[in-house]
C-alpha cells in the first residue's frame, strides 16, 4: 500500500476488501467456465476451448496450493467465533454499571 494512505485504516480495509472480492470473482468465473464446458467434445489438436480449459485448471491448481493454510485460518476463526458466542456470559464480568444499578450515598 502507498505510504500516502498508510495511516488511514478505512482506505486499507476498502482496498483489501476489493482485492478479496476480485479474487473470489476470478475463481468463481473460472469454475463457472469449467462447469459450462465440462461436456465439451473435441476432435482437433489445436482446440481453443481445450486450451482455455487447461489454463483454467492450471490457475485453480496454483490457488489450491494455498488452500490448506486458508482453510485452517477459516476453521480457527470460526471456532473462536463459536467459543465467544457460547461463553460470552462467562467472559463478561457482572458489574453494577452493566446492571444499571443506581448507587446512592
Amino acid at each position: 500500500m502507498c505510504k500516502r494512505y498508510a495511516g488511514n485504516k478505512r482506505i486499507g480495509k476498502i482496498v483489501s476488501s476489493a482485492v478479496c472480492i476480485t479474487a473470489l470473482l476470478a475463481v468463481f468465473s473460472v469454475l463457472l467456465f469449467l462447469l459450462a464446458e465440462s461436456g465439451h467434445v473435441c476432435d482437433d489438436d489445436d482446440c481453443p476451448v481445450c486450451a482455455c480449459m487447461q489454463m483454467c485448471e492450471e490457475q485453480l491448481h496454483r490457488l489450491a496450493g494455498s488452500l490448506p493454510e486458508a482453510s485452517l485460518c477459516f476453521v480457527m476463526f470460526f471456532c473462536a467465533l463459536i467459543f465467544v458466542a457460547l461463553f460470552q456470559q462467562f467472559l463478561t464480568r457482572d458489574t453494577p454499571v452493566l446492571r444499571k444499578v443506581r448507587l446512592n450515598n
